[in-house]
C-alpha cells in the first residue's frame, strides 16, 4: 500500500512540474512579438534595430541611366524598406541641388518638386547648396516635408542662420535618434564654423534626449576636404554612427575610425546605403553597412508619385537644355580626372573668358567648378551648364606677387594626384614639382610672359567665393561682381563662335632646381 501511496505521489509531481513548465512557455511566448521591428530578449536584455537608407552627392541625377539609379527607384526603395521596417530613416547627406544641369537650369526647382514626393527624414545641406543665394535654398526647402539642416552655420554678421541643427526622431520602437549636422562651402550671407566644436555642442544638447545620435554630414573622408568625418570620429564624443558625402568616396562596408563607423555611398545615385544598427539595453551594440548597386536595382519599381514628378522635370529641362548656343571646331576637355590633374584646352577657354571679361591681368578658376566634354560641333544650353558645374560669379582682386604664390601652392596641394582644389589658369604660366611638399610644389611663374615679382602688384580675376581663401585674403578687391559663370560663357560664345581653345603649355610639371 505504501509503496502505490508513493508512486502515485511521484506520478502527481511530474505533473505539477510539467503543467507549471508549459504555463510558462506560454507566458513567455505571449509576451514578444515575432514582428521584425519589434525588440526582443536575449539573457534579459532588450534588443532593438534600426534601418538607417542614405545617399549623398546626387547632384541632379535624377533620373536612370546606364550608371545611375534615379529618384523613383529610391523613393520606392525607402518605401518598401520603411513598409518592411517602421523603424527605418532616410537620409540625404547632401549636394542635391547643384552639379548637373537637371538641377541647376531652374535653379533646382523642378528637382525640389521630385524631392517632394520622396520619404528622406532629414537632409544636410551640401556645398553645392550653398552656392545658391539663401532665399533660393529657402524657397527650394520649404516645399520639403523633411527638415533641412546645417549644424555649423551662423550668418556672417554672427545672426542665426534660417537653418537648425539638428532634428530629433522618434521611432516606432520607442528608440530616439538625434541627428546631428555640419557641412561646408562658402556664401557671402553665411559663416562655417569648425564642424567638431559645433558637433560636440550639439550631442552635448542632444545626447541626454536620445538613445542613438546619428552626425549627417558634408565633410567627405579625404584629406583635401579639410575637415573630414575622420577627424569628427576622432575627436567628437558621443556620436553612435555618421552618413557623410562631399568627396564622392564608395565605402562599401563602411570605414570605421575610433569604433565609429563613416557611411558613404559614392556619387550621382549611384548606390543607395543602408546601415543597421542593434541597440542592446538601450546603447547601440553593433553597426553595419552594405551599398545596393544600380545593378541590384535593375529591375526595381518606381514610386509612380516621383515618376511623375520627373517626367515634368525632364519635359521643361530638356526644352530649355537643347537650345544651341553657338559651336567649337574642336572638342573641350575637361572631364574630371583631367582638368584637376593638368591644362585642358576648357580650362584654358573658362579662365580666358574671365581675364577678358574682366580686364585683369591674370585669372584662375578651381578645376572642380568646371568639368564634362564638349564634342567639336553645336553647343547648346546643356553643355554650358555641363562645364560650368558651380554657378559661381567673379571678381577682380589686386594682389601682390607674393601673395598669388601662395594662392596657388594653397590650391595645388596634392598633385600630382586628382584634386578639385588644382587651378586652371589664363595669363599666366606655371611650373608645378610634384616631388616638393604641399604649399611648396609650385614654382617659376610668369605673368603675361613677365618672371613673377613678389613686391609687385597685380590684378587676377577669381571666382567670388574664393576670396576669402588663403593667399586671396590678402588683396583688395577692386571690381563690382560680375555675373555668374554660365551667363558669362553663353554671352561669350553666342558672340564669338565658333571657339578653338587649345593647350598652350601653361601648366608644366618640372622639378624645382636646386640654388
Amino acid at each position: 500500500m505504501k509503496k502505490i501511496l508513493c508512486i502515485t505521489c511521484l506520478i502527481l509531481i511530474c505533473i505539477c512540474v510539467m503543467s507549471a513548465c508549459n504555463n510558462n512557455n506560454g507566458s513567455k511566448s505571449s509576451d514578444i512579438s515575432v514582428d521584425e521591428s519589434a525588440a526582443t530578449q536575449t539573457n534579459g536584455e532588450n534588443i532593438q534595430k534600426v534601418t538607417i537608407v542614405h545617399v549623398n552627392d546626387i547632384h541632379g541625377y535624377v533620373d536612370e541611366t546606364e550608371t545611375a539609379i534615379g529618384y523613383p527607384k529610391i523613393a520606392a526603395f525607402i518605401d518598401q524598406v520603411k513598409a518592411e521596417d517602421q523603424n527605418t530613416i532616410a537620409l540625404d547627406a547632401g549636394d542635391t541641388f547643384g552639379g548637373s544641369p537637371s538641377v541647376s537650369f531652374d535653379q533646382g526647382e523642378s528637382a525640389s518638386s521630385v524631392l517632394s514626393t520622396i520619404a528622406f527624414d532629414a537632409m544636410v545641406l551640401g556645398n553645392h547648396e550653398f552656392f545658391l543665394d539663401v532665399d533660393q535654398i529657402l524657397k527650394l526647402t520649404d516645399v520639403l516635408s523633411y527638415p533641412t539642416l546645417a549644424g555649423n552655420t551662423t550668418g556672417t554678421d554672427g545672426s542665426e542662420t534660417p537653418f537648425e541643427a539638428y532634428t530629433i526622431l522618434t521611432m516606432e520602437n520607442g528608440l530616439k535618434l538625434g541627428i546631428v549636422t555640419a557641412t561646408n562651402g562658402i556664401n557671402s550671407d553665411i559663416t562655417f564654423k569648425d564642424p567638431v566644436e559645433s558637433l560636440q555642442a550639439q550631442v552635448n544638447e542632444v545626447k541626454p534626449q536620445v538613445d542613438i545620435v546619428i552626425a549627417l554630414t558634408h565633410l567627405g573622408v579625404e584629406d583635401s576636404s579639410g575637415n573630414t568625418s575622420q577627424l569628427v570620429a576622432q575627436e567628437v564624443e558621443g556620436i553612435d554612427v555618421i552618413i557623410d558625402g562631399h568627396s564622392h568616396t564608395v565605402l562599401e562596408e563602411g570605414l570605421e575610425v575610433n569604433g565609429i563607423l563613416i557611411a558613404q555611398t559614392g556619387e550621382y545615385s549611384n548606390n543607395i546605403g543602408v546601415v543597421e544598427l542593434t541597440v542592446v539595453g538601450g546603447k547601440v551594440d553593433s553597426v553595419s553597412a552594405r551599398l545596393i548597386t544600380k545593378e541590384e536595382m535593375a529591375d526595381a519599381e518606381e514610386k509612380e508619385d516621383t515618376a511623375v514628378a520627373l517626367a515634368k522635370l525632364v519635359e521643361k529641362r530638356d526644352v530649355y537644355l537643347k537650345q544651341v548656343v553657338g559651336e567649337t571646331t574642336v572638342d573641350l576637355i575637361g572631364v574630371r580626372d583631367i582638368i584637376r590633374t593638368q591644362e585642358t584646352n576648357l580650362g584654358n577657354f573658362y579662365t580666358d573668358v574671365m581675364r577678358e571679361l574682366t580686364g585683369a591681368d591674370t585669372a584662375i578658376a578651381i578645376a572642380g567648378a568646371i568639368g564634362g566634354e564638349i564634342p567639336a560641333g553645336e553647343i547648346t544650353k546643356n553643355d554650358i551648364l555641363s562645364i560650368s558645374r558651380v554657378s559661381t560669379s567673379y571678381i577682380v582682386v589686386e594682389l601682390t606677387g607674393a601673395d598669388i604664390l601662395e594662392t596657388l601652392n594653397s590650391k595645388i596641394t596634392k598633385y600630382p594626384e586628382s584634386s578639385g582644389s588644382f587651378l586652371q589658369v589664363s595669363g599666366m604660366t606655371i611650373k608645378i614639382d610634384p616631388g616638393q611638399e604641399a604649399g611648396n610644389k609650385v614654382h617659376s611663374v610668369t605673368i603675361n610672359g613677365k618672371d613673377l615679382e613678389l613686391e609687385k602688384t597685380y590684378t587676377i580675376a577669381v571666382p567670388y567665393d574664393t576670396v576669402s581663401n588663403k593667399g586671396l585674403i590678402n588683396g583688395t578687391m577692386i571690381s563690382d561682381v560680375y555675373e555668374s559663370s554660365e551667363i558669362v560663357l553663353e554671352e561669350y560664345i553666342a558672340a564669338n563662335s565658333p571657339i578653338s581653345p587649345r593647350v598652350e603649355g601653361r601648366i608644366v610639371e618640372e622639378a624645382k632646381s636646386v640654388e
